[in-house]
């Protein structure tokens, strides 16, 4: 869920087991994803209720993903890799 929220696409996250769903329940509390609880537990309306509400959404949670998540994590984390490997390179020369 994380990356479709990276990329700017309007989710709902259900999870199969209660630390997804707990998962889900930060990220909504968050306004990044609609929470629909545990997935096992839900029925034909709920599930069609939180797509609903996930659409009628998409805008908001679109634009609190652009705020909250800059998708420069992979170049962090490369330079944190390459400061990393220079520092153990240059202790073992």
């Amino acid at each position: 869920s994380y990356e479709a929220i990276a990329a700017g696409t309007a989710v709902c996250v259900f999870g199969q087991k209660h630390f997804q769903m707990n998962y889900a329940k930060h990220l909504a509390e968050n306004k990044l994803c609609v929470a629909g609880g545990l997935l096992p537990e839900a029925d034909v309306n709920t599930i069609a209720q939180v797509i609903e509400q996930t659409l009628s959404q998409s805008i908001q949670l679109r634009k609190a993903a652009k705020i909250t998540i800059d998708g420069g994590g992979i170049l962090r984390l490369a330079k944190l890799i390459m400061s990393e490997l220079c520092s153990t390179n240059s202790k073992v020369l």
